[in-house]
């Protein structure tokens, strides 16, 4: 039964059923929605459009009539020779609303008209106050044009929703001219009528506006035939204060019977587009269920012969294509990978060799079979360029740096001995300072060459102890004097294999650290074990970086990736990823605990760990004096400030003065003379007061 199920899933069903109901079930979906369509155009299309437009132009002749019964009343004469009418064309608005169909969107509001109007026509317009009167038909008639501009919004051709939305915007215009002329008949005579007088006229010239955009040349030249000029001029008189004309209800009454004309044409006009409509409906709806009925015998009869020979080509190219995907490629690649400049092209050459995706034939997809197989000879020419290119960029990094070394070397040599003849104390400190961009150019040097691969460290005879290795890390950086030390073990050493490449790691963190923080704040140091191993944390006051960015930099110092161009833009990060991996030391990236700032944490295993020996004082050389670490009780003096208290610290602990540490020769002197040398030629208002047990220095 299970066996069964599984035989029934669709991922399991064969190629040529999958193309069948690939094919199937659209033409099932295309004939089921072509009949709603259908049904749907028959039901709710231009045909009831066409009825509901014979509606709209009713409405409109009993919107004329209510009008002329205002405009009537307004002028102090009987409403009576108007209002029959009125009452004719309202009968016969009746009877159109009657045949609509009762579903119909328009029912409702049509209803609530024809409630409107009898309660209207049983109103007496003889007694009581007439400005009521004058507002119940004044939104009776704006149900009306209302009713005409909702039809616009029904499904319908282009030109017929046009024309449609002009009749709506003729009919709002009429009304506003309307209730223009009641306002002058009845007279401006307080600023609030001149205001609502220029508010219809407005509402007017906005209409006929809209109604130019959408109507008809024919509608548009109806419309300019219609007599206006001399009311017009009546109108202005009224607007500034002029006496009433005697002979304006004649001219409204023309105007409005010009308007009604351009309706009626507007209305004519309509209700034939609708049934031109209607016709080209049909037209349409016979033409497309024959094409449907066409496509689904074609398609039927193609995806049968053509099915069985399409699905053999399929599961051939299927196979070969999974074949290259899971085995070839990645066997090249990884060829590749382990390949140098000098083999990379000969194992593209060898792989290339080897058989390609058959290809069946010349169509479609025998056409994809070639352009897999170039892609795949592409992919692995690309392999091989790009292998050779990481080899050949190395090998330059490794040759740029190595000259830039030997020259940096000849440099300092040469600075050195200018610096022992030099007895000038203000060019002196200019030589120390080309002394120390010497060492800082040496430490680029190293930088591309340990992203080139290659390893610049060099042997050392014992262990270094830690505070060497800081001070020389810290001679490495362009702001040494920013560096400040807290609590330094001075019982631990590393050993001789990792001490270059520690203190490499350790001046790119002291850089960046000094480089992100604010020019006068400081650049903390501090360490302390970790069982058998050692953890250096360097902090930094600067704004931290957002939590994404900072997941992303651990993730990128935990797992180096390969060389590219951005290592050459952010070669800090790309060197200590590099040396951390070498030597298994582990540096992840912190927010300070203050909420300012970043704390780089190293962690040394204890595998590097060494026990540190005793430091044996050199003698003094004269014109020099002598410096080593000891145990402090007081801190460094701040910028600025005196000397701060702190705790005495722990046996084995030496809080360090901010010094200026060593500069590491790739063929020299040990860290620690090297170290000693440095310091000798630290300018001496650069020195800060160090209060050591038992000893004082100044």
């Amino acid at each position: 039964m299970e066996q069964r199920r599984r035989r029934l899933r669709l991922a399991d069903l064969p190629v040529v059923a999958k193309l069948g109901l690939i094919l199937v079930v659209p033409l099932l979906g295309l004939l089921a929605l072509t009949g709603y369509a259908v049904s749907a155009a028959v039901t709710a299309g231009p045909g009831d459009l066409r009825a509901v437009a014979a509606v709209a132009a009713e409405a409109g002749h009993v919107a004329d009539g209510l009008q002329r019964e205002r405009l009537a009343l307004a002028s102090g004469g009987p409403a009576g020779s108007e209002a029959s009418a009125t009452d004719a064309a309202v009968e016969r608005f009746r009877g159109r609303v009657a045949r609509l169909d009762p579903d119909d969107p328009a029912g409702p509001p049509l209803r609530r008209v024809l409630d409107a109007l009898t309660a209207l026509r049983a109103t007496p317009v003889t007694q009581g106050p007439l400005q009521p009167v004058l507002l119940q038909y004044g939104q009776v008639i704006a149900d009306l044009a209302a009713f005409q501009q909702a039809i616009a919004d029904r499904p319908a051709p282009g030109v017929v929703r046009s024309a449609i939305r002009a009749a709506g915007w003729l009919a709002v215009a009429r009304e506003e001219l309307a209730l223009v002329q009641v306002s002058v008949v009845r007279g401006v005579t307080t600023p609030a009528d001149q205001q609502r007088l220029i508010a219809h006229r407005g509402a007017q010239l906005d209409a006929l506006r809209r109604f130019a955009a959408d109507a008809p040349a024919a509608w548009r030249a109806a419309l300019d035939a219609v007599p206006s000029a001399e009311e017009a001029a009546a109108v202005d008189r009224a607007l500034l204060g002029g006496p009433s004309d005697p002979d304006f209800p004649r001219l409204a009454l023309a105007h409005l019977d010009g308007l009604r004309t351009v309706s009626d044409l507007a209305a004519a006009d309509t209700v034939r587009l609708a049934g031109d409509a209607r016709g080209e409906q049909q037209r349409t709806i016979v033409a497309g269920i024959a094409l449907a009925l066409a496509v689904v015998a074609g398609s039927v009869a193609v995806a049968v012969v053509v099915g069985r020979s399409t699905a053999r080509a399929l599961r051939a190219l299927q196979a070969g294509a999974i074949r290259v995907a899971y085995e070839r490629l990645p066997q090249t690649v990884r060829a590749l990978q382990e390949a140098d400049a000098a083999t990379a092209h000969q194992v593209a050459a060898q792989q290339a060799a080897a058989t390609d995706v058959p290809v069946a034939g010349r169509d479609e997809i025998g056409r994809v079979a070639e352009a897999f197989n170039a892609v795949q000879r592409e992919a692995v020419r690309a392999a091989a360029e790009q292998a050779a290119l990481r080899a050949g960029v190395s090998t330059a990094f490794v040759n740029l740096a190595r000259r830039g070394q030997r020259l940096v070397d000849s440099l300092v040599e040469r600075l050195d001995t200018a610096e022992r003849d030099e007895a000038d104390p203000d060019r002196l400190a200019q030589l120390f300072g080309f002394d120390h961009l010497a060492a800082r150019i040496r430490h680029d040097n190293q930088s591309l060459l340990v992203l080139a691969g290659a390893d610049p460290s060099r042997a050392h005879r014992r262990p270094v102890p830690v505070y060497d290795l800081l001070r020389a890390a810290q001679s490495q950086i362009l702001d040494y004097e920013r560096v400040e030390y807290g609590r330094v073990d001075t019982d631990a050493a590393l050993a001789p294999e990792a001490v270059d490449g520690t203190v490499h790691l350790l001046a790119e963190l002291f850089d960046n650290a000094a480089r992100h923080a604010p020019l006068d704040a400081p650049v903390l140091v501090d360490t302390r074990r970790a069982g058998d191993g050692l953890i250096i944390e360097v902090a930094d006051l600067g704004p931290g970086l957002a939590a994404d960015r900072l997941a992303d930099l651990n993730r990128r110092l935990a797992e180096p990736p390969p060389l590219d161009v951005a290592d050459s833009r952010h070669m800090g990060l790309a060197v200590v990823a590099r040396l951390a991996a070498r030597h298994g030391v582990d540096v992840q990236l912190q927010p300070a605990g203050s909420g300012t700032g970043l704390v780089a944490v190293v962690r040394i295993p204890a595998g590097l760990v060494r026990a540190a020996e005793p430091v044996a004082v050199a003698p003094a050389v004269a014109g020099q004096r002598q410096v080593r670490p000891r145990l402090l009780e007081r801190s460094p003096a701040l910028p600025g400030g005196e000397p701060v208290d702190v705790p005495a610290p722990r046996n084995g602990t030496t809080v360090v003065p901010v010094v200026p540490g060593p500069r590491v020769q790739a063929d020299g002197p040990t860290v620690e003379a090297e170290s000693a040398r440095i310091i000798s030629k630290k300018p001496t208002n650069t020195a800060k007061s160090v209060t050591t047990e038992g000893h004082s220095t100044s």
